[in-house]
C-alpha cells in the first residue's frame, strides 16, 4: 500500500488511500487497481464513461487536476449548482479518499462505519435531501453485522 500525505490535512486528520503495486514477494502475484470506493460511486455518477478507467487507475493526487471539472460540469449541469458551490463540493469529493479527523464524530464523510448508507449520503449532497434522487431505497444490509472484529458480514456466495 502506498500512502501519500497530503498538506491540506491538519494533524488530527488522517487520510487513506489503498493502490497496490505490482508484488514480487512473496507470492509473486501481480495487483491491478481496478475501483476508487472512499467516496460512494464517484466514477459511476460523474465521470463520462471514457474516463473511468483511467480514473479508476489514477493516484489520488491526480484525481481533482485530471478529473475535477468533469465533476464540476456534472453538478453545473445536471444538479443545478453554482459553478462556485460545485467546485466546493468537488473539492470534498476529490481525491476518492477516506479521511477521518479525530476530533470529530466518526461516519460518512468523517470515516466510514459499515453500516453506513452510504450511496444514499452521497446522493444527498449532490441533489439535497428529500429529492427523487437522492435516495438508492437500499438502507440496511441484507446480513448482519457482528458485534466482533471484523464487523463486517459474510460475503454472500
Amino acid at each position: 500500500m502506498r500512502i501519500r500525505s497530503a498538506g491540506w490535512l491538519s494533524l488530527a486528520t488522517i487520510a487513506f488511500a489503498g493502490c497496490s503495486e505490482g508484488l514480487t514477494q512473496p507470492t509473486e502475484r501481480v495487483y491491478m487497481q481496478v475501483d476508487y470506493m472512499g467516496r460512494a460511486a464517484i466514477a459511476t455518477v460523474f465521470l463520462p464513461t471514457n474516463q473511468k478507467d483511467m480514473y479508476n487507475g489514477s493516484t489520488p493526487d491526480e484525481q481533482r487536476g485530471g478529473f475535477g471539472q468533469s465533476v464540476v460540469n456534472f453538478l453545473t449541469g445536471v444538479a443545478g449548482y453554482t459553478d462556485q458551490d460545485a467546485n466546493s463540493l468537488t473539492d470534498v469529493l476529490l481525491p476518492d479518499i477516506l479521511t477521518i479527523d479525530l476530533t470529530q464524530p466518526s461516519g460518512y464523510l468523517n470515516g466510514r462505519n459499515p453500516a453506513d448508507d452510504v450511496t444514499t449520503a452521497s446522493l444527498m449532497l449532490v441533489f439535497g435531501p428529500g429529492t427523487a434522487l437522492s435516495d438508492d431505497n437500499v438502507d440496511a444490509n441484507d446480513v448482519a453485522y457482528p458485534g466482533t472484529f471484523p464487523y463486517l458480514a459474510v460475503p454472500h456466495r
